[in-house]
């Protein structure tokens, strides 16, 4: 017989099902590198932001771009070759992140890609599998006691300060260890070498110019609001009370990336991804690749993180006091 045991059989399939993932993804990097020229939004913040500024003179002031400029160790070699080549490369990057984050937090790797944010993070060319990979790294670092991998977390976190920068700031609170430090300063000292010692000044500057511009004209019911923008700001700033509430940090982690996005003037879609680097409630999953439906499915897109910031309180609060009121009730009948 071709399988032994049942053991061989499970391998087998386990092995397959890895197979067909990998051909999945790179089917579909493949897909929008050949259709590219078909549609504007293919790669567009690649080909338009990203790329023009890490050959520009000027990365930090580049009109729209407000990473930190460190992230040009990873861009510069894309951006050397033709625009399709550095976006193909952008994509196989990002699907490694999926593969590693599904891996270091222990969930099934299809619930992560193909996801709607996931994918349509791929279309656009943009960063957020590098963001989501921090978030999981950041917690896998703390379950293992592995500090040195925290500084890695937040090097990633903070490509995107807006979605990223808070559970930096939170991973480290929770992992108070020196050598959570090492990586991240060390880079930041390499980087002062490449880019000059005035670019945190500089870059902080830009970012704060760019989120009060994205604050007058973006955030909630804004006339020049984008299709894409799921940020509630101001109003997001609320789910900030629901976060302070004690609950289990596992729970905390998704929570705090999903009212860093809700607080923001402008986050895109494809941000939502974020949330996904560690294990979600299952009921969650749908509600992220709602979009999939079409354009009244994005409209609901803007649930997924409300319902993360809200479901801990409800799960660790509302619920105890549901069925302790029934538990009650019970035992006032059963007494009677």
């Amino acid at each position: 017989m071709f399988f032994r045991n049942k053991s061989a059989i499970v391998n087998y399939l386990i092995k397959f099902e890895e197979v067909v993932w990998w051909a999945l993804a790179i089917g579909i990097v493949i897909g929008l590198s050949l259709i590219i020229d078909q549609a504007d939004i293919i790669g567009r913040d690649w080909q338009t932001l990203y790329r023009p500024a890490t050959l520009s003179d000027d990365f930090i002031h580049y009109e729209m771009v407000a990473n930190p400029p460190y992230i040009m160790f990873i861009f510069y070699p894309l951006a050397l070759f033709t625009p399709l080549v550095g976006y193909v490369g952008l994509m196989i990057v990002s699907v490694i992140c999926f593969r590693l984050t599904a891996h270091l937090s222990s969930f099934n790797k299809w619930l992560i890609f193909p996801s709607f944010p996931a994918f349509w993070m791929l279309v656009y060319g943009q960063i957020d599998g590098l963001v989501t990979l921090g978030v999981a790294i950041g917690a896998w670092s703390i379950r293992r006691n592995k500090p040195y991998f925290q500084g890695v977390a937040t090097l990633l976190l903070c490509l995107k300060p807006h979605i990223g920068a808070i559970l930096a700031l939170v991973y480290l609170l929770w992992q108070w260890n020196w050598r959570a430090f090492v990586v991240s300063i060390s880079v930041c000292l390499l980087s002062l070498y490449f880019f000059g010692v005035g670019w945190p000044i500089e870059w902080l500057n830009r970012l704060f110019f760019e989120t009060n511009l994205a604050s007058q004209e973006q955030g909630f019911s804004r006339d020049a609001n984008s299709f894409n923008n799921i940020g509630l700001f101001p109003y997001g700033l609320l789910a900030w009370l629901l976060v302070l509430i004690p609950y289990p940090k596992s729970e905390k982690i998704p929570a705090i990336v999903s009212a860093s996005i809700l607080s923001s003037p402008y986050a895109g879609g494809y941000s939502l991804l974020s949330t996904m680097g560690v294990p979600l409630p299952l009921f969650i999953y749908p509600l992220l690749s709602l979009p999939f439906l079409g354009a009244i499915g994005y409209k609901f897109l803007i649930v997924a993180p409300i319902a993360l910031v809200v479901w801990p309180v409800i799960k660790h609060y509302g619920l105890p006091l549901f069925y302790k009121g029934k538990v009650d009730q019970k035992a006032r009948i059963q007494s009677d």
